[in-house]
């Protein structure tokens, strides 16, 4: 066998969900300060590396552009369609026979699956 390939698909709201709560720990642990940091040290917001989700909005937050609360929102929102597009992209690139997995199940439940479904492909029975 080549491989098992596994697609862990959330649910959308779950998978908001989670993009917000990272977004809110990015600013909590420093996000903000980071980007100060990188615009004191001479980058420029067109500079690789400073145009990604996250660095742009608070960029305009920094020029007084955007509020913190409205930079953090738009970092969401943008997380939020990169999220959607790769879901796009996986449903229509990777091969007919992938695990999809919903994502809403325990990791026990989803970890029971992917072994169930390798000894399958192997040939073999389920243990």
């Amino acid at each position: 066998m080549e491989g098992l390939i596994v697609l862990l698909d959330p649910p959308r709201d779950l998978l908001y969900e989670k993009i917000n709560r990272r977004v809110s720990l990015m600013i909590e642990d420093g996000l903000v300060a980071e980007v100060e940091g990188l615009l004191r040290a001479g980058y420029d917001s067109q500079d690789p590396g400073m145009t990604g989700a996250g660095y742009r909005e608070i960029v305009s937050h920094l020029r007084g552009d955007l509020t913190l609360e409205d930079a953090t929102e738009e970092i969401r929102r943008s997380h939020r369609k990169y999220a959607r597009r790769q879901v796009t992209w996986y449903r229509h690139q990777l091969p007919r026979g992938k695990v999809v997995l919903d994502g809403a199940g325990s990791e026990d439940e989803m970890v029971e699956r992917v072994l169930a479904e390798w000894a399958i492909a192997e040939g073999g029975e389920v243990a």
